[in-house]
């Protein structure tokens, strides 16, 4: 699919506030739409088809989503995967809100189960980036089957800003951070991954878009061997962890730092090659998803997204897998797995991370500490299960 073109109204979309942005694409359906906290969600005709359009704020709350919004979205994918209605995502967020604590955590979690079961069935989902996607909205959008990014978009698991924080461009000269930034815009994501659709910042071009997508496709099928094989290429096959299916029956993920690309297409090689029936636990102890320009710049999201697939994905072919948390989870990491896995269990000490407390500084500009016992835990859905030593 080409860039968009030849488009006669110059507003910049990405710049208009978000009821500017619906009434623009959806003229004379704008009624249609309802605000919840920091999303508009719609349901609307198409090219002859029903879809419901969801769009995040991006200057309500970074276009986060909070308990509220996920719990929304969770009822309406649920019902959309009922009825097969395609989904469409208009993204200009920061992912989970990271100032609801682990509530907003645990409900993510389920936001994301549902996405992934969504996509697994072969609904379309559509994912429009207007400006920023970072974090959980990324790897939405990694998961879907139609990734359209403006040219204005800047998409990645981390950001420029949290690696600012972690001091991960020192090695760099400061007149390369130009540079650096253009690692996470939308020209530079299309260079890596050319299933990243690019568009014009102009209303009438994701309009033309949107139709042509919903007007061709009826379903979209999930390839996840194919998706695997061309992950797997992006990276130094040198530092993709060797993986023996038949070896063991618990794959230990992480060692309390940050997981990255290596790590999980060794997980999802692993998965796929598991045989039907198989019973699998998952160690996980890992504090967040790798914050470096070296896995941003193979699209972490995507590794991240297809893992949570493959995850969900052995559910339907009998295959148990179960994650225990022992040490400590946090980010994209968690997130991906304790989506795509049927039950997660935790040792009493382990810790849990929204992302590791600098990071967490860094994003909402102060210190940000949340008291919360093992039953609250289990209430928020970040666990299901404590283990008794």
């Amino acid at each position: 699919m080409q860039v968009v073109s030849n488009i006669i109204d110059k507003t910049s979309f990405a710049d208009l506030p978000c009821h500017k942005r619906v009434s623009q694409v959806f003229f004379g359906q704008g009624k249609f739409f309802k605000e919840y906290g920091s999303v508009f969600i719609g349901e609307v005709g198409i090219s002859g088809k029903t879809a419901t359009v969801i769009f995040t704020n991006g200057k309500k709350k970074g276009g986060t989503f909070g308990l509220y919004e996920s719990q929304r979205l969770i009822e309406i994918i649920k019902n959309n995967r009922l009825k097969k209605i395609p989904l469409v995502f208009f993204l200009d967020s920061a992912g989970a809100r990271l100032n609801d604590g682990f509530k907003a955590l645990g409900a993510f979690r389920e936001l994301y189960r549902q996405v992934l079961y969504f996509r697994l069935e072969g609904n379309i989902l559509i994912s429009m980036v207007v400006r920023n996607c970072f974090g959980g909205s990324s790897m939405i959008a990694a998961a879907s089957s139609h990734k359209v990014l403006s040219e204005k978009a800047m998409f990645g698991m981390s950001g420029p800003k949290l690696m600012f924080e972690k001091k991960s461009f020192s090695k760099y000269k400061i007149e390369n951070i130009d540079s650096i930034f253009e690692s996470f815009s939308a020209k530079a994501r299309n260079s890596v991954d050319k299933s990243y659709f690019l568009c014009q910042d102009h209303a009438e071009a994701y309009k033309a878009l949107l139709n042509n997508i919903l007007k061709n496709d009826n379903s979209v099928a999930n390839n996840l061997l194919v998706r695997q094989n061309e992950l797997a290429q992006r990276l130094d096959k040198e530092k993709i962890p060797a993986v023996d299916v038949n070896s063991t029956k618990n794959y230990k993920v992480g060692n309390g730092g940050g997981v990255g690309a290596s790590e999980m297409i060794a997980l999802s090689e692993y998965l796929l090659r598991a045989k039907i029936g198989a019973r699998i636990t998952i160690t996980l102890n890992a504090s967040s998803h790798a914050m470096n320009l070296e896995n941003e710049q193979v699209i972490l999201s995507d590794y991240m997204a297809h893992t949570a697939l493959c995850l969900a994905e052995a559910k339907r072919r009998k295959i148990s897998v179960k994650l225990v948390v022992k040490g400590c989870a946090g980010g994209g990491a968690y997130v991906s797995l304790a989506s795509g896995c049927g039950t997660v269990r935790a040792e009493l000490n382990a810790k849990f991370f929204l992302l590791p407390e600098k990071a967490v500084e860094a994003v909402i500009g102060k210190k940000f500490q949340f008291e919360i016992s093992t039953n609250d835990f289990i209430k928020c859905g970040v666990v299901d299960e404590f283990m008794e030593k």
